[in-house]
């Protein structure tokens, strides 16, 4: 904890916490102009100090969407300091200004050894800035001067930067306010349907009525700047369903999205995703009641389909495939039925929020867990809640990429084949509709360690899946625009099997399935990148030259009528069994046997170097 020594007048940090914070009670003003920071002890290596810095009151909410306004500021010298070094923050209003806690454009500055080095225009919060100091372990101690006089060079050299500054951040301001409109012009909405916009939320609500179907759509779409909306449940009865999700303008708004072509939902009373009238998927949504906030963002927008992430309390849950082409259609639509009672909702519309949540996949609550799910952090263990009629899911949040291309779990408990261990998988956002016909156009990619396979490992060993990703000039085949990507089997971090698909719109997620007997799974995240150092840029090349021979084979195989019929029935029957309802007498991939697909060049054992 941070201490205050009356007789030195310093600030300490006895403790040596990281980003020990020391801030003031008051904001800075006009009465309170600003701080100085004398650094009285600094890291001996680098000449590293407490940082200094203006902050909110609280964390702004949502984040802003003008580039003017944040809630927390920071500045380091790029120099080595030293003991007895200053650095300040103020704060510069226009002279007319009536009252300095307004929301408002101003300038704020940086002092260092009592010079003014940087200056920067921004919107000001209501409230205002409070300085705050983060003591660092190699710098434990500081002296705090509130200061409220400034020079007459100062003064003129901050009037100046003023009025050059101004014309600019007023251009920014006024175009973020137009976007941010919320004109009721912006909906199509049922007559029952209330608005209350304010600064940063919008009030949805409706009366005590008869029982019927109440809908909202917002008509400015979701873009790849403003991605993400979510809503919270402020006032809703345990009867009433709201389905929110992404719809166009055609749709009649008499059916819930995602129970019509071309749109997802998300269903919070019953707790399940649509996408084109479907809820089958790899994850299940979760119920919702009052006092919770869901979310809906697209995590990938493709021509072809599109990828939606849903969210709940700000936790990821579950994706679905969108496929409604037009890009400028994909409008926030709720469809509420209260069966008469009265609802409000709060709803941030993306205009007014500036970025989604962003999870990382190292962290076992960011990724989407079954309802129930508990998680014990130190040990990096979901402990599953009871499902003795049908297997659960766990997805990661984002599908794998060049900087994150391997997920492994610990098989930690024993298994036999009349309780078997795990499976994982790669799966796309939501199952291929209709479902692919060729080998290598696949929706997942899974290997259950049983039977033969079962052989091979024990309790406490490591199976994953790796994606390596071809140079462009490598992995595309004629006018495809799907390129080929390497799937690959770990056990041990080491290879034991290839397969090459082409990349799905969206990319593979990380998923591993849980059979009836299984309510523990162990991850490991310290090799979510790794490197094959048997994969040289060679056996790339061969790998995937093989793999274009066979499907240049598969492609005059499939000119045949009666082939296509053949292997469009074998797919079918393949591939309509749902990933979280996985039959357990499925057949396991084999570990080593490099012959089990002759469509699958041959590769030998690679050791894996964690990044």
């Amino acid at each position: 904890m941070g201490t205050y020594d009356t007789h030195t007048l310093l600030f300490e940090n006895r403790s040596k916490l990281e980003d020990l914070p020391v801030q003031s009670p008051v904001p800075l003003g006009k009465n309170f102009r600003y701080f100085v920071v004398t650094q009285q002890e600094v890291s001996p290596t680098d000449g590293k100090g407490a940082s200094v810095g203006l902050a909110t009151c609280s964390p702004l909410k949502p984040t802003p969407t003008c580039t003017l306004m944040k809630d927390y500021y920071t500045w380091f010298a790029k120099m080595k300091m030293k003991v007895g070094n200053t650095i300040g923050w103020g704060v510069f209003y226009d002279e007319n200004c009536v009252d300095d806690k307004a929301e408002q454009l101003c300038l704020v500055y940086v002092m260092f050894n009592k010079l003014i080095v940087d200056v920067l225009f921004v919107l000001q919060p209501e409230g205002g800035f409070v300085p705050i100091i983060l003591l660092q372990p190699y710098a434990t101690k500081v002296s705090i001067e509130r200061k409220n006089t400034l020079t007459t060079d100062e003064l003129t050299k901050l009037q100046g930067l003023y009025k050059q500054m101004l014309g600019p951040a007023v251009d920014i301001y006024q175009k973020d306010v137009a976007d941010r409109d919320l004109s009721n012009h912006f909906f199509r909405k049922s007559e029952q349907v209330l608005l209350n916009v304010s600064d940063y939320q919008c009030c949805v609500s409706i009366p005590r009525t008869e029982s019927t179907l109440h809908y909202i759509q917002f008509l400015k779409p979701l873009t790849y700047e403003r991605r993400f909306f979510f809503v919270e449940l402020e006032n809703i009865s345990e009867h009433c369903q709201i389905t929110i999700g992404i719809a166009s303008s055609k749709h009649a708004l008499n059916e819930p999205p995602g129970l019509v072509n071309d749109s997802v939902g998300y269903d919070t009373f019953a707790g399940k995703l649509y996408s084109n009238r479907k809820d089958v998927g790899n994850m299940r949504g979760h119920r919702c009641r009052k006092g919770d906030t869901i979310g809906v963002e697209i995590e990938v927008f493709e021509q072809e389909m599109s990828v939606a992430l849903f969210s709940k309390n700000f936790r990821p849950i579950g994706t679905r495939y969108l496929t409604l082409h037009d890009h400028s259609q994909f409008f926030p639509t709720i469809i509420i039925e209260n069966g008469g009672d009265p609802v409000e909702l709060l709803v941030y519309w993306q205009t007014r929020v500036s970025v989604p949540p962003h999870y990382s996949v190292r962290n076992p609550e960011d990724w989407c867990l079954p309802e129930g799910t508990k998680i014990d952090l130190k040990e990096k263990c979901f402990i599953l809640p009871q499902h003795i009629d049908h297997s659960l899911c766990l997805q990661a949040p984002y599908s794998l990429h060049k900087k994150y291309n391997h997920f492994e779990i610990v098989l930690m408990d024993k298994f036999n084949d009349s309780e078997p261990p795990p499976a994982i998988a790669l799966c796309t956002a939501s199952p291929l509709d209709p479902p692919p016909i060729s080998q290598f156009k696949q929706d997942y990619l899974r290997f259950w360690p049983t039977g033969e396979a079962a052989k091979y490992l024990k309790q406490g060993d490591k199976i994953g899946w790796g994606v390596l990703f071809p140079s462009e000039e490598d992995c595309y085949v004629g006018k495809n625009k799907e390129p080929l990507i390497i799937c690959y089997l770990t056990v041990n971090r080491t290879v034991g099997y290839v397969r090459v698909l082409y990349q799905p719109i969206g990319g593979f997620y990380p998923v591993v399935i849980a059979p009836p007997n299984v309510n523990r799974i162990k991850m490991d995240f310290s090799a979510t990148r790794i490197s094959t150092q048997d994969f040289t840029p060679e056996q790339i090349k061969s790998i995937i030259a093989d793999a274009k021979q066979n499907i240049e084979e598969e492609q005059r195989a499939t000119k045949s009528p009666l082939v296509v019929a053949e292997k469009q029935n074998s797919t079918r029957t393949t591939n309509t069994t749902k990933v979280d309802d996985v039959p357990l007498n499925i057949n396991s991939t084999p570990v080593y046997n490099y012959n089990y697909d002759p469509n699958i060049p041959s590769t030998k054992s690679a050791a894996c170097i964690i990044l």
